[in-house]
């Protein structure tokens, strides 16, 4: 009858078998580290468009919506909005023109110019801009994109305002 020892360590089977099993663990921790931060990066670039055409929508859109009349050029990529005139109290007269805004869109940049004065910047990464006036109606569209890698990320906002000061006769 055969004695059997009581051996340290382990069997080169065992050995194996536990390296196997430690490098599938670490290649699925490894794959769900990759794969979050690219959806972060990807959420972080996607939330950074939003919120710069949200702003820039927000802001043409409130100012709009105070105007007595708009109007835009041929293409509908500029649009001019004309406030009414302010007394020295800071109130409205409806009846009588005041500044005219014109918003557009340069080197993806939406810009407010009052009268002939220098632009202001009020938005930044944008594509493209579309204005619709109907009446006392109108629409208001900013496309915003940025690549990432080599994915598009793209946002199109659109909404529509009524002239609250518009002139009726």
């Amino acid at each position: 009858m055969r004695r059997f020892r009581h051996r340290r360590g382990a069997s080169l089977p065992e050995i194996l078998t536990v390296a196997t099993i430690f490098a599938l663990m670490l290649g699925g921790m490894l794959t769900l580290g990759v794969t979050s931060t690219n959806q972060w990066t990807r959420g972080t670039v996607k939330m950074t468009v939003d919120n710069s055409a949200s702003l820039a929508l927000q802001s043409l859109a409130e100012e709009a919506r105070a105007g007595i009349r708009a109007y835009t050029n041929t293409s509908g990529t500029e649009l001019t909005v004309v406030l009414p005139a302010t007394n020295s109290q800071g109130d409205y007269n409806r009846f009588v023109e005041g500044s005219s805004i014109r918003y557009y869109l340069s080197n993806g940049s939406l810009c407010r110019q009052v009268g002939t004065a220098t632009p202001t910047v009020i938005g930044r990464r944008l594509t493209s801009s579309s204005f619709t006036v109907n009446g006392p109606q109108v629409r208001l569209r900013l496309s915003a994109q940025q690549r990432i890698g080599s994915r598009m990320e793209q946002t199109v906002l659109t909404t529509q305002v009524t002239l609250r000061n518009e002139a009726t006769d």
